[in-house]
């Protein structure tokens, strides 16, 4: 081994290590990217969790008092107008919906053990005690208004008119009613179970502030590390785009140049790369101009230049069979033609027909020889309403058809037409375009059949 080798063996082995060092520092600091990440989102969890937590309450305190004013409402409903179906409202909402009973169990579950909990406790015993008021307040209505109190929720049933208002006159029964409900009393409760209700929304609010303060700390904290962690990244990466740039990417340009011969070369440089670049872009327009001639070829008629039956084939697989007419062309006595005027002219023949067909029909359309004397065109965006136009166009065909012309003789041609959207069609529009076909030729040929 020389001492060039040697030398170019030490550099190849420094360079993998340094590849190994920076590798290292790469996965290094992933890590902590993955850990920073990580720390992220258990604080962001943390955060959504008391956020969660102080939603469900305060949504549970505004349950808590509409579901106490909506009692309120109902109970001073009926004890003013008698009517049932306050009652009835009244027990939806306590027995049913239970929105007051299930405001206090989820407070009582996130507030227990907590300073906050008194309050709650506290908001408890006045809305106890303003359910007896509601309950008494409506017994007594009830039996003001001699109602059956079999026909009420058994919690009513249960309750007992205290003997000092059970001889009182039915007037002054709904009277205490009322005032049971609308007294002074009765709305200190209510403004009590809502000063407690605001003191744990307070608290709340309180404790929310002090987990996102916290929260907050936190994050500014591991975005600081991101931020260091992802600096160092990027002068790692770059580091790394540089070094391979300089030892693997320029050697390689430099081989680079002899494995580039599937490109089209602008020619340029010396005398001696623009040759090598014309003649690779000879062979280049020479390839590509021998893929199009065949490509032609195998979708052409070599004769008339019209689509062959490989190219019928693929439109029709290829078109919209519900907007696609079928029209089948035979010239009529052809073989007698060939027979008396020679296979030359009858090629002429072909040639003249297909130039006929070809300007009889739009751009659009695909006319096609899929046969010997057969022709057949997919007329594109057409239907039944086009009966008249397709008429024209084949009297016009056959009208320049019958007169000769240059040594060629005058011919006629039988036509079948099938429409997509024809009455009564069998599965393939191609078989009823040859039925139509069929129909002129068994009426005497040179005409033209629509498929109905």
């Amino acid at each position: 081994m020389d001492q060039n080798s040697k030398d170019n063996s030490k550099k190849s082995i420094s360079i993998q290590r340094m590849h190994l060092i920076m590798m290292a520092v790469a996965i290094l600091l992933a890590v902590l990217l993955l850990y920073a990440t990580y720390s992220v989102m258990e604080g962001y969890d943390i955060l959504q969790k008391a956020t969660d937590q102080y939603i469900e309450l305060e949504t549970s305190t505004q349950n808590l008092m509409s579901a106490s004013d909506y009692l309120t409402e109902s109970v001073q409903g009926f004890v003013v107008t008698a009517d049932p179906s306050f009652v009835d409202d009244y027990f939806e909402e306590a027995k049913v919906s239970r929105r007051r009973d299930n405001a206090l169990d989820t407070m009582e579950k996130t507030l227990a053990g907590t300073e906050t909990h008194r309050y709650l406790e506290e908001a408890l015993w006045y809305s106890n005690n303003l359910m007896e008021i509601e309950y008494y307040a409506m017994r007594l209505t009830i039996d003001a208004n001699g109602m059956d109190i079999n026909d009420f929720p058994e919690e009513l049933q249960n309750v007992t008119i205290r003997p000092r208002h059970a001889w009182l006159s039915d007037e002054s029964k709904r009277s205490i009613a009322i005032d049971l409900v609308f007294n002074d009393e009765y709305q200190r409760y209510k403004n009590n179970i809502r000063r407690d209700v605001d003191l744990c929304a307070g608290a709340l609010v309180s404790d929310a502030r002090n987990s996102q303060r916290q929260s907050a700390a936190h994050f500014r904290e591991v975005i600081r590390r991101l931020t260091i962690c992802i600096f160092l990244l990027l002068l790692s990466v770059l580091f790394m785009v540089i070094l391979t740039a300089k030892l693997i990417i320029d050697p390689l340009n430099q081989g680079i140049r002899h494995i580039r011969k599937n490109e089209l070369f602008p020619v340029t440089g010396s005398s001696e790369m623009r040759y090598l670049a014309q003649t690779y872009n000879d062979l280049y327009e020479s390839s590509r101009k021998e893929q199009e001639t065949l490509s032609y070829e195998a979708s052409h008629d070599a004769l008339t230049g019209l689509g062959n039956r490989a190219m019928f084939e693929r439109v029709r697989n290829d078109c919209d069979p519900a907007t696609t007419a079928m029209i089948l062309i035979d010239i009529d006595y052809f073989k007698e033609v060939n027979d008396t005027y020679g296979h030359e002219t009858g090629d002429q023949l072909l040639k003249r027909a297909a130039k006929v067909f070809r300007a009889s029909f739009r751009s659009e359309d695909c006319v096609c020889r899929i046969g010997g004397d057969e022709f057949a065109v997919l007329m594109m965006h057409s239907g039944s309403h086009l009966k008249a136009l397709v008429q024209r166009k084949i009297e016009l065909a056959q009208a320049q058809l019958k007169e000769a012309e240059n040594g060629v003789p005058g011919i006629t041609i039988s036509v079948g037409v099938a429409f997509p959207d024809r009455e009564n069609p069998t599965e393939d529009i191609y078989q009823d375009a040859d039925t139509a076909l069929y129909k002129v030729k068994n009426a005497g040929r040179n005409g033209l059949a629509f498929y109905e």
